[in-house]
């Protein structure tokens, strides 16, 4: 009877021992199955920036392509003469592209795509109109071998004509570019100066 009660009490114990152990067991597997998990969903998403933040780092790309496209107008104005006038605008559109590489390739906002979708309508709309109405000018110029003042003279109505419709099309990528950040910032509850 003394064997009979050890042996009914050590398949106890040693069933014990052993749900034991599953069970230290299956607390480690879950603590690793759950910091895996954790560190696994942190290295793919991307952090959400501010809504402010994002507002401000897409006008800022926009108003540096406002800022190239003034840097080069400015440069004819100022020093004109002798400057390679071809190699002036192809360097403008690199750089209005790369602009645009950055509008496209910013993080987004919960989704949210329409400021960024906005932005980078203007900064292609500003490359789209000047290859329209600047590029042909510019083709003029550096084929013309006299003067910059005797090509001005001849040419003065092709000049002002691109310069208008440059201007037109500016003047309707600001009013969408407006629309969508109101729309942005009245969604997202943003002041805007």
């Amino acid at each position: 009877m003394i064997t009979k009660s050890l042996f009914k009490h050590q398949p106890a114990k040693s069933t014990n021992r052993f749900i034991g152990k599953n069970r230290v067991k299956v607390g480690f597997l879950s603590l690793f199955v759950a910091l895996s998990l954790i560190l696994t969903g942190c290295g793919t998403k991307t952090p959400q920036i501010s809504v402010q933040d994002y507002n401000n780092e897409l006008i800022s790309l926009q108003e540096s392509a406002l800022d190239q496209v003034k840097s080069y107008f400015q440069a004819l104005d100022d020093e004109y003469d002798g400057q390679n006038l071809s190699d002036l605008y192809t360097t403008m559109q690199e750089n209005l592209s790369t602009l645009a590489d950055k509008a496209q390739n910013a993080s987004g906002y919960r989704e949210d795509l329409t400021l960024k979708n906005a932005v980078l309508a203007y900064i292609t709309g500003l490359q789209t109109s000047l290859d329209q109405h600047e590029k042909p000018i510019v083709r003029l110029l550096t084929s013309y071998s006299g003067s910059a003042q005797q090509f001005y003279e001849q040419d003065r109505s092709s000049i002002n004509s691109g310069t208008l419709l440059f201007a037109q099309d500016l003047t309707k990528l600001d009013q969408a570019l407006d629309i969508a950040q109101s729309a942005f910032a009245k969604k997202h509850k943003l002041k805007l100066p």
